[in-house]
C-alpha cells in the first residue's frame, strides 16, 4: 500500500482505520451493555446486570461484563476471526429482529396507531421478510467458526433463560402443604 499511495497517505489511512475501529468497539460495547441492562430489567438475565451507578446513572455491571467479554476477544489474536464473530452476531440480531416484526404482524400484536412497514402482501410485511432472509443468507458467509460460536452463545442463552425461569417459578409458586402433616 505504501508503494501505491506513498508513505504519508498510508499513515493517514492507518490512523483513520484505527479511529474507525475504536469507534466501532465503543459503539458495540455501549449497545451491548445497554442490551444486557434492558434484558436484566425485564427478567431475561440475572438482575445484577441491571445495577446502576448512583453517581453516573450507568449500568456499571453490564458495562463491566461487556468489557471483560470484549477483552476476551483480544485473545483470539486474528482480527479477521473477531470480525467474523462480530458480523455473525450482528447478522443474527438483524434476522431475529426482522423475524419478531413478522411475528408481531402475523399475530396481530401491533400497537394501535403504531408503525407499519410498507409493502405488505396480505398480512406478511415484505421488508422485514427480505431483511430476515438476507441477514440469514449472509450469516452463512461468516465462516464455520463464527457460526459455531454463535450457536454456542444461543445455547448458553437458552440455558440461562431456563435457569431464570425455574428460579422465577420457584419464587412465585407457593409451597404445597404436606398432606401428611396438614
Amino acid at each position: 500500500m505504501r508503494e501505491a499511495t506513498g508513505a504519508d497517505l498510508a499513515n493517514v489511512l492507518s490512523v483513520i482505520a484505527l479511529f474507525a475501529t475504536a469507534n466501532t468497539v465503543l459503539f458495540t460495547m455501549l449497545a451491548g451493555s445497554r442490551a444486557l441492562y434492558g434484558m436484566a430489567r425485564h427478567g431475561s438475565l440475572p438482575g445484577v446486570l441491571a445495577k446502576v451507578s448512583k453517581k453516573r446513572s450507568t449500568p456499571w455491571v453490564a458495562v463491566a461484563v461487556i468489557a471483560v467479554a470484549a477483552s476476551a476477544f483480544t485473545l483470539v489474536g486474528e482480527i479477521g476471526a473477531v470480525a467474523d464473530l462480530t458480523n455473525a452476531s450482528v447478522l443474527f440480531a438483524f434476522a431475529v429482529v426482522n423475524a419478531a416484526l413478522i411475528r408481531i404482524r402475523l399475530r396481530g400484536d401491533a400497537m394501535p396507531g403504531g408503525f407499519h412497514t410498507p409493502l405488505t402482501i396480505g398480512r406478511l410485511p415484505m421488508i422485514p421478510t427480505l431483511g430476515a432472509l438476507v441477514s440469514t443468507a449472509m450469516l452463512f458467509y461468516t465462516g464455520a467458526e463464527a457460526i459455531a460460536f454463535l450457536v454456542g452463545v444461543i445455547i448458553l442463552g437458552f440455558v440461562i433463560d431456563g435457569f431464570l425461569r425455574h428460579e422465577r417459578d420457584r419464587k412465585v409458586t407457593p409451597a404445597r402443604p404436606d398432606p401428611a402433616t396438614g
